[in-house]
This record gives structure tokens, sequence and C-alpha cells, in this order.
């Protein structure tokens, strides 16, 4: 229960900046006032394991309907084009498999965990309980690491490709958040939540044993993610007043040299395959919005990628509605050659 009150102030939180952001404040409705019609959010990108695609999560939130409503899809973004289609919707938060064979991703709710096969183009759900929210894939392909639904033992999973439950790596206290698992090793990442006074991520192999922190800090940490050959581990702050640019920001943590550096202001961090690249979510200023930005590990390079209009962008879903793939046909070929 606490892992879904931390998403669902998280998502809050997210759609109050939007509103500060299109010109809306935090008070009732008013019809006189002039409001866009929708808010555009972007966040949680996914590199490809070749590099040419990126998929992210795509939000828009109604502004002018009682009550409002959020309609939750996948996103592609093509680089090589420099061009995003829907993808998958309802659908939220995804991973690729590293071999480049599927995707794992969670419907919008309940959120279970789904695979979409890009050779025979179908999609498979893989839980059957009521609540898979923040996952990331097992090197091999054939495990996903989650929060647990309220089915099992509370804590992060691993969970076999055919929906077995193997292990719990977190049982706690403190409990497990946002897991990523390394692409170079069997040690994943997570958020201790309540492990102290601050949110620090820790680090525990696939069978529970716990490691040791990242790197302490004096303030809370958000995310992370495993950067090249696990040296470096890019660390978020939380959105907190006291902060700097109150904006949340990207460290990077050294593990060798014990250093942390801070590197661009954004979050969502995710490496490139090839570790030269950070694809991240950031506030875009014309029109303002939040999107997904890539920069180059040494800091240049930095592009904004996603820019998804407020004209008729949305397909409208029930949230029982069964995930489905709605890609170009010429674009799913792209994705199968691989």
């Amino acid at each position: 229960m606490k892992i879904k009150w931390l998403i669902f102030i998280e998502y809050v939180s997210l759609i109050n900046s939007l509103l500060i952001l299109s010109g809306c404040s935090e008070k009732p409705y008013d019809a006189t006032e002039p409001v866009f019609e929708k808010v555009i959010h972007d966040d949680s990108p996914a590199w490809a394991p070749n590099g040419q695609f990126i998929a992210y999560t795509h939000i828009t939130t109604s502004l002018d309907e009682d009550p409002q409503y959020s309609y939750a899809q996948i996103w592609l973004h093509d680089l090589e084009s420099d061009t995003s289609y829907i993808f998958i919707y309802p659908a939220i938060k995804c991973r690729w498999s590293h071999d480049n064979s599927f995707i794992a991703f969670t419907g919008a709710w309940p959120s279970n965990v789904y695979f979409y096969y890009i050779e025979s183009d179908t999609i498979i759900r893989i839980t059957n309980d009521s609540y898979h929210g923040l996952f990331d894939m097992a090197p091999d392909g054939r495990s996903i690491v989650t929060n647990a639904s309220p089915n099992v033992e509370y804590g992060l999973w691993t969970i076999d490709i055919t929906g077995v439950y193997n292990r719990n790596i977190t049982p706690g206290p403190p409990a497990g958040d946002t897991p990523r698992w390394s692409r170079y090793s069997g040690r994943i990442l997570y958020n201790r939540a309540g492990d102290g006074h601050y949110y620090q991520f820790g680090v525990s192999d696939s069978f529970g044993n716990y490691l040791g922190l990242v790197h302490p800090t004096s303030w809370n940490q958000y995310q992370a993610c495993w950067g090249p050959e696990d040296t470096i581990v890019a660390l978020t702050n939380g959105m907190t007043s006291d902060l700097p640019h109150r904006r949340t920001m990207i460290y990077f943590a050294n593990r060798r040299s014990g250093s942390l550096d801070f590197f661009t202001l954004g979050w969502s961090p995710d490496w490139s395959y090839d570790g030269r690249y950070l694809a991240f979510a950031d506030r875009s200023e014309d029109p303002p919005r939040f999107t997904i930005w890539v920069i180059g590990a040494d800091g240049t390079e930095k592009r904004e990628i996603s820019r998804s209009s407020y004209a008729a962008d949305t397909v409208a879903f029930s949230g029982n509605d069964y995930p489905r793939c709605v890609l170009p046909e010429a674009i799913k070929n792209k994705l199968r050659a691989r």
C-alpha cells in the first residue's frame, strides 16, 4: 500500500506541475479562465538495444471534462527519422528485452505485466494480479523484478516469463521500490523506502543479498539506473522546494572513485546500451510541458525528441481494455529488422 501511495503522490505532483506550466492554478476550475484543453506529460524513456528507438510513456490529461481524465499510452520514437508514433495503449512504463525480441510493459489499470512480441505482433499477459507498477528486465530476458501485488508478501519479487513468483529479494523493512536490473551483472538497484530519514538507493544481488548503498546523500534519492559496466549510476533527487531551481536533477555517482557530480536537470534517466547517451524526461518551455530528451554521456548533444502536440493525439479507451499495438506496419517491420 505504501508503494501505491508513493506512486500516486509522484503522479499527482507531476500533473500539478503541468497545470502550473500551462498557466492553470491549483484552485477549482473556472470556466471563465482560458485553459489548454489537454496537458501532455512524456516520461519514463526506455532505449531499444539497437539504439534506434526509444519507447516512452505518454500521458494526456483532459482539463475540460468533469471529472478530468488521463489517458496513458506508450509511444515509440524513431531516432533515424526523428518521428514519434503511438505504440501500445492502454499502457504505462516499459522495458525492452536485451535481445530486442519483446517489450515488457504494464497495463494502465489493473497494472498487470504484459509482453509484446515483436516478430509475431502479439501481446501476452504475464501476471494475473491487481498491481505491478515499477519493474525491470533481467539481462537474460527470462525474469522481471517488480513491486509485489497485494496477493503476495510485500517487497520486490523476481517473476519468470511464465508469471511464476520466484523470490522476494526485499522482504523488508525497509521496503523495496523502483528496481533497475543491471545489463552487465546480476545486481539490482532499488530504493530502500523508509531506510532511515532519507530514501536511498541500495544494491542487491538477484538472490536478495544486500550489498550496500550506492552513495549516501542528505537528500531523498528518487530514481536510479545503471551506467556503463556498472561504474556510473545515474541518480535523481525528489522535487522539493529547498533544492536549487526547485527542479529534479540527475547526478552521476561514480562507484570507483566515490564521487557524486551534478549532470543535468531532469528525471527518469535511462542509458543507451552502448553507454554513449542518456535519455531522460525534463521540462520544455515552448509550449510548456514535460518531454523526452537525449544527451551525450559527456554532457554534449542535448536535444529534445518528443514533440507531440496538444491536438487530437489521444486514443480513447476504457481502463479495462486489453492492450493493443497500433504501430504502422512499416515501423513494425523496422523493429523486426533488428
